[in-house]
């Protein structure tokens, strides 16, 4: 044993490590050999030992491929500051910054980061805060909040906790971003004078109006009464100004109590915010890898990677559903987060997620030939997804709908394909459609698939299209025996007016063709006050050049003459 002790160094003579770290050795400093070592603490450097390393066999290194993404990080000290920086990758490692207390992720390309990382770059002492220096003039204050009321003055726990439980049986199924026990603790806590901060308020006001909704527990004005004071909450200045996974969750519900209630410009609008809250909070990356690279993380902001993952992917989701609709720019962030989620008994958020997520292969810009197969391929991915919730089955109706408009934009032609794919899609949203009504569930697809099925099919033109219009009407009537309101209304009579007038136009279509046989059409009287004399001659030439194509046949395809 004492054969592998070191000597004794004399006194006096300076102790030197090993060997040194990569930091110190390219910044030639001294170390102290340690990990990490004391350099690497004081200036926030990633501390590690790789030069001169031996090279393992083949065998026993891992390709990159085979390794997790957290095995694929630096080592970080064990002990980092509360605003280490979190490695994110990119050409040069470079850092970016997660300030916990306040809840704000800063890349390192941001001007905000700029000054402390030009600190740590310069090895002081003490680096700059992260801090907007010079951002503004700084000539006015910033407001204070005028928020004077909680929201257990507005109403009482029993009825908070009824909303809470039909939130927690009809929408959490659907949207599953929040762990309900939870939510329900904290607000049980919240109603017995130990209250939480307004962040959590907003939350648990969302969620009341949004069980409200769905089951008129309240009423309406007191619903009303509970959204003004979440939109209150919301638009604080001082909430506003500390952004947190509780502030994030607030807005996705705000956007979803929207898009169910509001007008489109609004929901899209808010659904863009929640996305930039998203950013702004870091959920977007990966929780574990935050977790794994940075010690001492604020439970409120990733005690969860599956939650984090869980967040960030319905936020995207609901604001692809109503962008794609609306026809509106859509935000993408670089990683797939829905492949995080880990599937739980009785939830279809993942299905929901790997819904949406199919869009994403049919916003390339790209020629219009290439851009026909793209969208063509996405709604056959869609067709293909399989779904268990009938609000998904009318949101694979929704999205393949808005697929077949631009493929309809592009003008080249329908293809056979995408026809049974608009129907299929169409049809499987029927039945889902009268069951959700039944239940008086107000989600919004329930009239607005049925609404755009029927345009489709009118648009299209088809006879196998035609025929699916009768079974869309009559379940739009079932819906308005549970929901008969102005918006139902207006939208069964617009569907009236437009199948009326396809009628109309397919009439005159079978009069030139009785016309072009020499018959005598129908509404004779009308006809001619429309013709004139109901003479060929005065029609295009070119339609009557088709009809002399076909002078004995007692069969003619409508579809192939009039391209319909």
């Amino acid at each position: 044993m004492s054969s592998h002790q070191p000597s004794p160094k004399p006194e006096g003579t300076r102790l030197r490590p090993r060997r040194a770290c990569d930091e110190c050795r390219k910044r030639k400093r001294k170390c102290d050999g340690g990990v990490p070592c004391s350099t690497c603490v004081r200036y926030e450097y990633i501390c590690r030992y790789e030069y001169g390393k031996p090279q393992r066999s083949a065998r026993a290194a891992p390709s990159a491929s085979q390794m997790t993404p957290a095995e694929r990080l630096p080592p970080t000290p064990e002990h980092a500051p509360s605003d280490a920086p979190v490695p994110t990758g990119g050409i040069e490692q470079q850092a970016s910054f997660l300030e916990r207390e306040k809840g704000r992720f800063l890349s390192h390309v941001s001007s905000v980061s700029q000054a402390r990382s030009l600190g740590i770059g310069l090895e002081l002492p003490e680096p700059p805060r992260l801090h907007s220096f010079g951002y503004h003039i700084g000539i006015r204050k910033e407001p204070e909040s005028s928020l004077s009321i909680r929201l257990p003055q507005l109403l009482s726990w029993d009825q908070a906790s009824s909303c809470i439980d039909v939130f927690t049986s009809v929408i959490h199924p659907v949207f599953g971003f929040m762990k309900m026990e939870s939510i329900f603790q904290r607000a049980q806590a919240h109603w017995q004078d130990r209250l939480e901060g307004y962040h959590f308020e907003a939350v648990i006001t969302g969620v009341i109006a949004l069980g409200s909704l769905f089951s008129n527990r309240l009423g309406q004005e007191k619903e009303l009464e509970i959204v003004l004071h979440a939109k209150n909450l919301l638009d604080d200045p001082v909430i506003s100004r500390r952004p947190s996974q509780d502030l994030v969750v607030a807005w996705i519900l705000r956007t979803i109590y929207s898009r169910t209630t509001g007008r489109p410009n609004v929901a899209w609008l808010q659904s863009a915010t929640t996305l930039h809250l998203v950013e702004l909070t870091g959920l977007h990356y990966d929780a574990a890898r935050l977790a794994s690279s940075v010690e001492g993380t604020n439970t409120s902001m990733h005690d969860d990677s599956d939650l984090c993952a869980r967040i960030t992917s319905v936020a995207q989701s609901l604001h692809i559903m109503i962008a794609y609709d609306y026809g509106k720019s859509i935000i993408h962030f670089d990683s797939a987060v829905h492949h995080h989620i880990r599937p739980r008994q009785g939830d279809f958020t993942l299905q929901l997620s790997e819904l949406t997520n199919k869009i994403s292969t049919a916003t390339t810009h790209s020629d219009p030939i290439t851009k026909q197969t793209q969208l063509l391929q996405a709604m056959e991915q869609l067709m293909a997804t399989p779904v268990d919730h009938d609000f998904l089955l009318l949101a694979r109706a929704e999205l393949c709908f808005a697929i077949h408009r631009r493929l309809h934009i592009l003008g080249l032609g329908l293809s056979r394909q995408q026809t049974n794919l608009v129907v299929e899609a169409g049809t499987a949203a029927l039945p889902a459609a009268r069951r959700l009504s039944a239940q008086l569930h107000p989600w919004w697809n329930v009239t607005n698939a049925l609404f755009q099925f029927v345009c489709v099919c009118l648009s299209i033109g088809t006879t196998e299209t035609l025929t699916h219009i009768q079974p869309t009407i009559e379940t739009f009537e079932s819906v308005i025996q549970h929901f008969s309101t102005h918006l139902t209304q207006e939208a069964f009579s617009t569907l009236l007016l437009l199948t009326s007038a396809c009628q109309g136009e397919k009439e005159k279509q079978a009069n030139l063709l009785r016309l072009a046989k020499g018959m005598r059409p129908e509404n004779d009287a009308s006809f001619r006050g429309q013709r004139g004399q109901g003479d060929l001659a005065m029609f295009d030439p070119q339609v009557a050049s088709l009809f002399d194509l076909y002078p004995e046949s007692p069969f003619i395809d409508l579809q192939t003459l009039f391209n319909i």
